[in-house]
């Protein structure tokens, strides 16, 4: 198996209703040949990586089919064949070796790298002190 790191990239970085479904789309995007763009887990390994029980699974794969995150055949007697529906520019990746690729579709405004600067820094003058850098211990308390 050839698996896609950056098919589990895509899949954490995807706004899911349910934990559920996340779990199951990054369950998915481990198991994502890059070569052939499927993934074949079958629902009981699906069921197993993400400790879910088969129900939730199923209804998962689903919604993820619904939203158009997944497209998938079912078989009977056979695992399923799931295709990640990732943008054409991932995919292509695999095969050029570029690096930025994925750029575009990651790339945060400057107002949220802002944000998030911001409310790191107010997490880290709650937990130290301003003297000496040191884990203030009775702001903990």
């Amino acid at each position: 198996m050839v698996l896609s790191f950056l098919a589990t990239e895509w899949a954490m970085n995807m706004k899911t209703k349910t934990a559920s479904q996340k779990v199951v789309l990054l369950v998915l995007a481990h198991h994502h040949n890059k070569f052939t763009n499927q993934c074949n887990p079958d629902v009981v390994r699906i069921s197993e990586e993400s400790c879910l029980c088969r129900r939730s699974v199923i209804y998962a794969l689903k919604e993820l089919k619904n939203q158009g995150f997944i497209d998938y055949e079912s078989a009977k007697n056979v695992s399923n064949v799931y295709t990640l529906n990732m943008p054409s520019g991932v995919h292509l990746m695999h095969h050029s070796g570029a690096s930025n690729a994925l750029e575009p579709l990651y790339k945060k405004t400057e107002e949220e790298i802002k944000k998030r600067r911001r409310k790191e820094r107010a997490l880290d003058g709650r937990y130290q002190s301003r003297r000496n850098g040191q884990p203030a211990i009775t702001n903990l308390l």
